[in-house]
């Protein structure tokens, strides 16, 4: 019979080799759409080009409000 933190120890261990897995899972996009200067996974980086194009028409906005 194992003690509780021989338990632990082992529950540990398999969320490491668990998140391990699903890093390796994921895959990166093939160049840095967003230019942030990171490659990031492909999501990632739809969001960081959406957020920048949202940024950009925000401001287009206000200047031509002005």
């Amino acid at each position: 019979m194992q003690t509780f933190r021989e338990f632990l120890i082992v529950e540990a261990k398999d969320a490491i080799m668990k998140a391990d897995y699903f890093d390796r899972k994921k895959k990166l996009a093939k160049k840095d759409f967003d230019k942030d200067g990171k490659i990031e996974t492909s999501r990632e980086e739809h969001s960081g080009v959406v957020d920048k194009r949202i940024k950009k028409t925000m401001k287009e906005k206000e200047a031509n409000s002005k």
